[in-house]
């Protein structure tokens, strides 16, 4: 399995959709796997969306786990860790979603905690 390494930067996420075809299809995995943050969540939900099967499950699984950072870089806690439970459940082994889903929990909690 590829495993996508990121920088954890803050950012604001630009949501928007665009129409999307099959000949599109790995267009857009190529965005949300490795365009800009601004337009990641889109691109990535744009992905999960599709529901001809088009996409293949190991990309399916990279899809979640983009998002999933994302989402966590964004401080959108919840659903992080949401996404890195779907990627747990596709692939068991994927230490990686664990560690991030954990961040994900400590920081949901710390936050909660100070507010």
């Amino acid at each position: 399995m590829k495993l996508v390494y990121f920088t954890l930067t803050l950012s604001i996420a630009s949501l928007f959709m665009v129409s999307t075809t099959s000949s599109q299809t790995p267009e857009i995995l190529s965005e949300c796997l490795q365009g800009e943050e601004l337009t990641r969540i889109a691109t990535c939900s744009q992905i999960i969306d599709l529901t001809s099967g088009e996409v293949a499950a190991t990309d399916l699984i990279d899809v979640y786990y983009m998002r999933g950072t994302t989402y966590l870089n964004d401080r959108k806690f919840e659903l992080a860790i949401a996404d890195f439970s779907e990627v747990i459940s596709m692939n068991p082994d994927h230490f990686r979603a664990y560690n991030y889903r954990g961040s994900a929990y400590s920081d949901y909690w710390i936050l909660k905690w100070l507010v």
